[in-house]
């Protein structure tokens, strides 16, 4: 593909119930089947996973993170190494952020001007300044396949006026992108490093459509849907991604950016998304309380593909992550390779009226195909997104033969085993963030680790470094450990 080539996708076949596509995408590190899950490799490296378990796994492109990488171990040292690839032995498609949303993060210590961002460096204090020609340069000498645009995350809420500002802000900041991209040319391996555009608007749908309409007047080689997951309630998510696809090209991949739960990544698909977000950087339990019998196998009426049978159910090897729960709990700590790589939500190729609405009816039996549906499906186990809802084998005929009654079973079993310990999980956690005080170990929503110093009203000021604070939203708190619990 030549320098200022438009980018290879494409679309293979539609859902005549959805929104949802099989697309395939070319790149200079290998081609991508599209829909596909994107694990996180924040500073080059997939926690818990070495590239070789990636590749059994199905994975096919991974994401790194543009303002880690840059602030350690450095993007000019990582140019030197080979680039990103080279860094981290990962020889497939790569993409990189632009660093916007963890500057976003950082709340009180970061300044938005039209030159860019300036912050507070969490790991020393320095103060520094991540500019649109900067993020480029970064993510140019990084060499991913595919950059994406700097652009401000506006937090939620926010008023319509606000959201105008800064979405004005992005597009002018997109402009000095491609100015950038177009003087220099950055390249990915033997070939040309592809940009995406990235929608803002907050929840607001007429700036969603401005948005979506002045990127795609520029012309980039994808696009992406931003400034979701801060916050905002559920149905805003879906909403934001509704309100920008219709002025998207159809011939050209997309992107939601952020945080996905499996029943939010179904979501996002039957919306017509190829590149779903993903499940974000913490460990997630993919198991209740007790542990998986490996004897049992799968569900029933469940198949589980080949390399995660394998990872799953024959052994439980010791967790690769020191002193976080039972060592025997290996399957809990598969953030990543628990998703891999989406292919249940994969239409075969001029049919897409299967798969997918059959693992919607899966995570929730009453729910139609979707489109432009608002309805919300519960989150259940996330390993589930790895299978793919079989034919039942034939059987005696009776009640308990009925699909019915066993998808019914299941739903049960389901919400006793997995939902509600979900819900009570996620209702401490929430609890924990309400009852902040000094002393707290926390971990914020870009990875950043620290103790509080002190709490105020809407934000957190945490001690990140020996004569360093940052001050955070309270939503940005991922993790709270409360500094008398018992050390484990």
């Amino acid at each position: 593909m030549s320098l200022g080539s438009p980018v290879s996708f494409s679309l293979l076949a539609t859902d005549p119930t959805s929104s949802a596509r099989l697309g395939r995408l070319e790149l200079p590190h290998g081609t991508v089947d599209t829909p596909m899950f994107m694990p996180v490799g924040t500073q080059g490296s997939v926690k818990t996973l070495h590239p070789a378990e990636l590749v059994e796994l199905g994975a096919q492109i991974i994401l790194g993170n543009t303002y880690h990488l840059w602030l350690r171990p450095g993007h000019e040292l990582i140019r030197e190494l080979g680039g990103l690839h080279g860094f981290s032995t990962w020889q497939k498609p790569l993409l990189t952020d632009s660093g916007g949303f963890q500057v976003w993060s950082l709340a009180k210590l970061r300044k938005i001007t039209e030159e860019g961002v300036r912050f507070q460096n969490h790991l020393d204090g320095s103060k520094m300044l991540l500019t649109p020609e900067l993020s480029m340069e970064i993510q140019g000498a990084l060499g991913a396949d595919i950059a994406m645009l700097f652009d401000e995350c506006p937090p939620y809420p926010c008023d319509e006026a606000y959201a105008a500002k800064s979405l004005a802000l992005t597009t002018r900041w997109a402009c000095r992108c491609k100015d950038w991209i177009t003087t220099h040319e950055p390249r990915s391996g033997t070939g040309r490093q592809h940009h995406f555009g990235i929608v803002q608007g907050s929840v607001f749908a007429d700036l969603r459509e401005q948005s979506a309409r002045e990127l795609v007047a520029l012309g980039f080689d994808g696009y992406a849907i931003g400034g979701v997951s801060v916050g905002e309630p559920e149905h805003e998510m879906f909403r934001a991604i509704d309100n920008a696809v219709p002025f998207l090209p159809a011939d050209q991949p997309r992107y939601a950016m952020g945080l996905g739960t499996p029943p939010q990544i179904l979501e996002m698909i039957a919306r017509g998304v190829d590149r779903p977000p993903r499940r974000g950087l913490h460990a997630r339990r993919a198991t209740a309380h007790q542990e998986p019998d490996s004897r049992q196998g799968p569900p029933p009426g469940v198949r589980i593909r080949p390399p995660a049978r394998r990872r799953i159910f024959p052994r439980l090897p010791p967790s690769p992550v020191p002193g976080r729960g039972n060592p025997r709990f290996a399957i809990a700590f598969l953030p990543q390779s628990a998703f891999l790589p989406a292919p249940c939500c994969r239409c075969t190729a001029g049919d897409c009226r299967g798969p997918l609405p059959r693992l919607q009816r899966f995570f929730h039996p009453t729910l139609h195909p979707i489109r432009n549906s608002m309805t919300p499906i519960p989150t259940l186990l996330s390993t589930t997104l790895l299978a793919q809802v079989a034919s039942p084998p034939n059987g005696p005929a009776g009640l308990l033969g009925s699909p019915f009654v066993m998808m019914g079973l299941m739903i049960v079993m389901f919400y006793f085993l997995l939902i509600r310990p979900q819900q009570r999980q996620r209702k401490e956690q929430m609890a924990r963030i309400a009852a902040l005080q000094a002393g707290d170990k926390v971990v914020t929503t870009s990875g950043i680790h620290g103790i509080v110093h002190s709490v105020k009203e809407h934000t957190v000021v945490v001690k990140v470094a020996e004569g360093t604070m940052l001050e955070f939203d309270k939503a940005a708190m991922a993790a709270v450990h409360k500094k008398d619990a018992p050390t484990k």
